[in-house]
């Protein structure tokens, strides 16, 4: 594999993870009625905004440890988990079928099961209390 296609791989794979951290917000927020915009993500237990460097996808959780920066409570690893499978899919799809309305379509459709999945999954083990940053 040649550099080009490093850097190309790692930038879909970068925006996968960018909008997997979007989806974990809709994943929590959704089901509470609560806006996607606003208000600005924040920690869950101390209530804090996050900043800026909280909010980078994966390298932010593996940074601080899968803790809040301001209070230290736990963050719930799913968190870097969608991010890591939107990063994945979107590669996948980019490889097989690059940039186009097939591909677009495609991760359009994951994109939207992977946030009704665990969605649903929260419903039904009844996890959607957890201590989370969103």
């Amino acid at each position: 594999m040649n550099y080009d296609a490093i850097i190309v791989y790692s930038y879909i794979f970068f925006v996968g993870c960018c909008l997997g951290s979007f989806y974990n917000v809709c994943i929590y927020r959704l089901p509470r009625g609560e806006s996607l915009v606003r208000p600005r993500s924040h920690c869950t237990s101390c209530g804090h905004t996050l900043g800026v460097f909280d909010l980078i996808p994966v390298l932010s959780y593996m940074a601080l440890k899968g803790r809040c920066r301001y209070c230290k409570s736990a963050v719930s690893p799913r968190y870097m988990l969608v991010e890591i499978i939107c990063g994945i899919m979107f590669a996948v799809v980019f490889h097989y079928y690059y940039i186009s309305l097939k591909s677009l379509l495609l991760v359009t459709t994951l994109s939207i099961g992977l946030v009704a999945g665990f969605i649903i999954y929260d419903r039904q083990s009844g996890s959607g209390r957890r201590n989370n940053n969103v």
